[in-house]
């Protein structure tokens, strides 16, 4: 799974072009870093600590993809509720299989735990992320959405 790459994240550069924003690199890593480090505490080192499967990372995606929290279902079709469920269950469903058949372990419950402590980790960094595009907003740090922020509402 692993690439061999290796990437040293608290001294990545930062190079924006000036199309995009007249911030200096200094100035805009004093944006990105933040965000950058609190990534690689929360989320980073737990990931490597667990080296989770391809599997383990679909389902884990998948239930993201396909968890609606309850303020966003009133919004939609008991259709599209029903899909979600059922997309969810069939998640479970393959990772339970993926753990008793390919893995051959009975007692798979507290990696699940870690999975699901992966998906808190990733929605604090989604939320953290979401506090720096509101205020590079706001002061207009970049001439374009760098961010691509209208993806991820």
């Amino acid at each position: 799974m692993c690439s061999g790459e290796i990437i040293d994240v608290e001294h990545i550069r930062y190079e924006v072009p000036p199309e995009m924003s007249d911030l200096s690199e200094k100035k805009m890593q004093g944006i990105c870093r933040p965000w950058t480090t609190f990534c690689n505490k929360t989320m980073m080192n737990p990931m490597k600590l667990l080296e989770p499967s391809e599997v383990e990372l679909m389902y884990v995606t998948g239930l993201m993809l396909w968890s609606i929290p309850d303020e966003e279902a009133a919004q939609l079709s008991p259709d599209t509720l029903h899909l979600a469920k059922e997309m969810s269950q069939r998640l479970h469903d393959e990772l339970f299989h993926y753990y008793k058949y390919e893995c051959k372990i009975d007692n798979f419950v507290s990696r699940v735990s870690e999975l699901m402590k992966l998906i808190s980790l990733t929605e604090k960094a989604v939320a953290v992320r979401d506090d720096d595009i509101m205020l590079t907003k706001m002061f207009n740090v970049f001439k374009l959405d760098l961010f691509m922020a209208e993806l991820f509402q």
